[in-house]
């Protein structure tokens, strides 16, 4: 007997096997079917968030309200005056689809848009963090997502001298937990609130940028 090993879709195997008929009887041929099914591959979705953006809070002029940067999420502080000091939040929230099965991998993804500057300066940290009671709405009055619960995921560093750079946080338990249901994430410096020095501190993300600098891939 003759054996064949075959990795193809099942039509062009049968035109084979019925090419074949004129050629070899049929009780000379063995055949082994492997074929596939393309949700069997290893494929990647990505999500972006359905709501993202930035609030801003002056402590001295005890003013809460939206950034007006679009749909970047910021990490950010600023400060020129006594009176003006400011604490930017960014904030992204994501509708989890109901994969089926068990999700085994999926990762944040945040890569920075800023510019890089030549005065020395020191990196600065930020704080990654998760919440769950999630609306799909950041920049919308009360703004109360601004001082929301959350729960530490991860500290990160950047550095306005050196070139953007990307981030990934393992977030596969998460998603897997929340198929189905909503998820958001914030960032803010760790020196928020408490830092009172003049200048400006930290970075941005961009879902519009190209590829999105805020989106999880699973």
């Amino acid at each position: 007997h003759q054996l064949y090993l075959v990795s193809c879709p099942l039509s062009l195997l049968m035109r084979r096997m019925l090419e074949s008929r004129s050629l070899i009887a049929p009780a000379a041929v063995a055949f082994v079917l492997i074929c596939y099914s393309p949700s069997w591959s290893q494929s990647t979705t990505t999500l972006l968030p359905q709501a993202s953006g930035t609030l801003v809070f002056l402590p001295e002029l005890n003013l809460l309200d939206a950034a007006h940067v679009g749909d970047d999420m910021q990490s950010a502080y600023f400060r020129t005056t006594q009176t003006n000091r400011a604490f930017r939040r960014g904030f992204a929230e994501f509708a989890i689809p109901n994969f089926a099965g068990v999700v085994v991998s999926a990762s944040l993804i945040l890569t920075e848009t800023r510019a890089t500057i030549t005065a020395p300066v020191p990196p600065d940290l930020h704080e990654l963090s998760v919440y769950t009671e999630v609306d799909l709405k950041v920049v919308e009055e009360p703004f109360d997502d601004f001082d929301r619960e959350t729960t530490l995921l991860a500290t990160f560093e950047t550095d306005a001298n050196l070139p953007t750079q990307s981030f990934a946080f393992d977030v596969t338990s998460l998603v897997d937990l929340f198929k189905g249901s909503n998820l958001g994430f914030r960032v803010k410096l760790a020196v928020d609130p408490d830092f009172d020095g003049f200048g400006s501190l930290g970075t941005s993300f961009s879902p519009s940028s190209t590829p999105p600098g805020v989106r999880i891939e699973v």
